[in-house]
């Protein structure tokens, strides 16, 4: 079940990705045509680096529940497995709301807890027998950890990039009266957000 919560929150984070870039794409036409600004495309890609940030977690978290359900049952997912557990899910759903006779719905709960206990019991032994498993299990989030905080601190940096172009742009427009100084206090408060969070990056992948 957490495979299964790890995709769907990746689906709807990949979604809102794909739309930040479809509106950077967008703004960047207008920018070309000389119908938007370069600070409306320095906002535009900073939030496209902001989706991006988001991501490289979730991703992160998948490998590593991906991982311990590998080394807890001892052997390669399928590559369908993904899909399974999506279908299997929508099963249940689809029984939750069929009117079944009351017998057949004890008989159906009975089997499922007892296959549940079954696996609880197998998981049980598994562990008892693999002293080491957690220490593998660390090593290889170690590993997954590592390759998603490197793209994350890639998408971080860009994001800082494009808070640092709109802060200087921004002031620029306030030197001249084209911004205010709650638009200005907002773009400082962006990138200085944008600059601890590159540092606290670099300080996660040292301590790896």
């Amino acid at each position: 079940m957490d495979l299964l919560g790890d995709d769907a929150l990746l689906l709807v984070t990949r979604k809102a990705l794909d739309f930040r870039r479809a509106s950077l794409r967008l703004t960047q036409l207008k920018f070309d045509n000389q119908a938007a600004s370069q600070l409306e495309r320095s906002r535009s890609q900073s939030v496209l680096a902001g989706a991006k940030v988001a991501l490289t977690p979730l991703t992160r978290q998948r490998a590593q529940d991906e991982n311990a359900l590998v080394l807890l049952l001892g052997q390669a997912l399928p590559a369908d497995f993904a899909a399974g557990l999506a279908e299997g899910s929508n099963l249940g759903q689809q029984a939750l709301i069929t009117d079944l006779p009351a017998d057949c719905a004890l008989r159906a709960f009975s089997a499922s807890a007892q296959r549940v206990a079954s696996r609880a019991a197998a998981n049980r032994q598994q562990r008892q027998y693999r002293p080491g498993l957690r220490s593998v299990l660390a090593a290889h989030h170690a590993l997954a950890g590592r390759a998603t905080l490197t793209e994350q601190l890639r998408a971080q940096s860009a994001q800082l990039q494009a808070e640092a172009t709109r802060t200087t742009l921004t002031e620029l427009g306030f030197e001249h009266g084209a911004a205010n100084s709650l638009e200005l206090l907002d773009a400082q408060r962006c990138l200085l957000a944008a600059q601890q969070a590159v540092v606290q990056q670099l300080k996660n992948l040292v301590a790896l």
